[in-house]
């Protein structure tokens, strides 16, 4: 098939053999690195309420407006314009929220950062969807988070024929606007075994239609520890090379952000968590310990260092 035999006024990509299709040098459209998020892609953050999605979702905008390193860890090529919709918290409350974790961020990239704090804007509706387009044409982002997801509908989650439109209209603002697309979702209630047992089923606990997480092409899913402090993270990405291992992530409530736990910063993540409860007991030391995987005779060595060392 050659190019005479599309219609002069049909858009559509050039069409190669394999060999040209080889020798292409194609933009390589990596966001954040590890496949993570490339160019034109839909990522979802997931899990229980309150267990931290919107401030995850907070973090990684900001690194994304600021090009500083996802989590500290994964890499960003340079600052990018984010337009984040916020339509779950009033604008006093989540002001603070902001303020506390945007302090730790150079302010000169906070002009890259958009923020609406918007009730009831419903994209399946046709006054709420030329509202969004309006939007992103003033203001160019290349990165559009939508925190929650679930009130920038007016759909059920669980019914496949609506929230397929709905995922064709996010589809649609994609291709014509050229942007990656964030969102927050939550979980199903996790299946619990006759033994009183959590069983975890990762990205098929994320609410909505089964076809939801093939949709997306990567889901961070935020799961409970023992420790209100620690979150496991698991990462799904279509993208990736490799497959991502899980993470633990300290949730630091006095910056209101999460810090990825490492061997060489559990200590100084230990003090912090005591340092925001005030004072611990030793039973409470050592149930925080346990969630980091922090080993009997090192835990003791901490216990030696903050509870005697406070004694003297």
């Amino acid at each position: 098939m050659n190019e005479e035999q599309f219609s002069p006024d049909f858009s559509h990509p050039p069409v190669y053999s394999l060999k040209d299709f080889l020798a292409q040098k194609f933009e390589i459209a990596e966001i954040i690195e590890k496949g993570i998020m490339v160019r034109k892609s839909k990522l979802v953050i997931a899990g229980e309420p309150k267990i931290g999605k919107s401030t995850l979702a907070l973090q990684m905008a900001l690194d994304l407006s600021t090009g500083k390193p996802f989590l500290g860890r994964f890499g960003i090529k340079r600052p990018h314009r984010v337009f984040l919709i916020q339509e779950e918290i009033d604008e006093g409350a989540f002001q603070k929220r902001v303020a506390k974790i945007a302090s730790v961020y150079n302010s000169a990239n906070h002009d890259n950062f958009y923020i609406w704090n918007i009730w009831n804007l419903r994209i399946d509706t046709e006054i709420g969807y030329e509202r969004l387009k309006t939007c992103l044409l003033m203001f160019n982002p290349e990165i559009l988070v939508l925190d929650p997801f679930y009130m920038a509908h007016l759909s059920e989650d669980e019914n496949t024929v609506r929230m397929q439109a709905i995922y064709n209209l996010v589809e649609n603002l994609i291709r014509d606007y050229n942007i990656s697309v964030i969102l927050t979702q939550a979980v199903r209630k996790s299946h619990i075994t006759y033994k009183g047992e959590r069983v975890r089923l990762g990205g098929e606990e994320i609410r909505g239609t089964s076809q939801f997480l093939y949709w997306v092409d990567t889901a961070i899913c935020l799961f409970p520890t023992d420790n209100v402090d620690i979150i496991e993270a698991s990462f799904i990405t279509r993208h990736s090379e490799e497959e991502l291992p899980k993470m633990l992530l300290y949730r630091d409530r006095t910056r209101l952000k999460f810090v990825p736990i490492s061997s060489t910063n559990k200590k100084d993540i230990i003090k912090s968590i005591i340092s925001d409860r005030g004072k611990v007991t030793l039973e409470e030391f050592y149930e925080i310990c346990h969630p980091l995987g922090i080993t009997t005779r090192y835990a003791k060595e901490i216990e030696k260092e903050i509870f005697r060392g406070s004694d003297e």
